[in-house]
């Protein structure tokens, strides 16, 4: 649990250095006004630093700890995994599991959670994933 934690823990400072970074990029960068032929005005962006010099500076700041976790590995793994034991596990009066009849780790329900909501006619209205479950 403690692993998990500190890998979320990761992704967030990760992804908040990322914004803060664009952000600097965005207010030091120049743009260019360039006129098209249908009179409509588009800014284009000129970056500030080369992709090298921004490199050295994401590195400088953040070290190797996107390399940490690319090794650590992807912390939806983990929901994916608490996903197929529940679906292997046995519950309820007549002690079957969810891969009884979708397959082992319910494999035959990939891609199923796409199609909702949608209407049922039965219910004359509509149906949601949480209510199919259910």
């Amino acid at each position: 649990m403690h692993k998990k934690i500190s890998i979320l823990l990761n992704m967030i400072a990760v992804s908040a250095g990322v914004v803060l970074v664009v952000g600097i990029l965005n207010s030091c960068a120049g743009t260019q006004e360039v006129t098209r032929s249908d009179d409509t005005v588009v800014k284009e962006f000129e970056p500030s630093m080369s992709y090298e010099e921004y490199q050295k500076r994401y590195n400088e700041y953040y070290g190797d700890a996107t390399a940490q976790m690319a090794e650590e590995g992807n912390p939806g793994d983990f929901l994916i995994d608490d996903g197929k034991d529940l679906a292997n596990t046995v519950a309820g009066t007549k002690g079957k599991s969810c891969a009884t009849c979708h397959g082992k780790d319910a494999i035959k329900l990939k891609g199923v959670a796409t199609t909702f909501p949608k209407y049922n006619a039965e219910l004359k209205g509509t149906m949601t994933l949480p209510l199919q479950i259910n």
